[in-house]
């Protein structure tokens, strides 16, 4: 059995507190390991074209943020290579604050 990869205790928090870009680019520039625990397909219209989109909940073990993915990642939950419980790398993220 492969050892499971440690997630990255306290990202959630870090990028959940980061106040800029630099901030952001900092807390993943490690390339975090979080842990995938909900996706959740949800619609949205550009340009009269349907582009389905993934929001999921990642955790770090200890906290856990809300997300959406980018498209081009679709492909991976399409093919089922990307599911529920699946750990992950943060290779690359952009955050926005999304209100209170």
């Amino acid at each position: 059995m492969a050892d499971t990869p440690q997630l990255t205790a306290g990202i959630c928090e870090r990028i959940h507190s980061a106040k800029d870009g630099e901030e952001t680019e900092a807390a993943t520039k490690s390339r975090p390991t979080v842990q995938i625990l909900s996706i959740k397909k949800v619609g949205t219209t550009s340009d009269s074209t349907k582009v389905d989109r993934y929001r999921v909940i990642i955790s770090d073990g200890e906290h856990f943020l809300q997300a959406m993915l980018a498209t081009p990642i679709n492909a991976l939950i399409e093919s089922g290579d990307l599911t529920k419980n699946s750990i992950i790398t943060i290779e690359n993220c952009t955050c926005n604050n999304m209100g209170d």
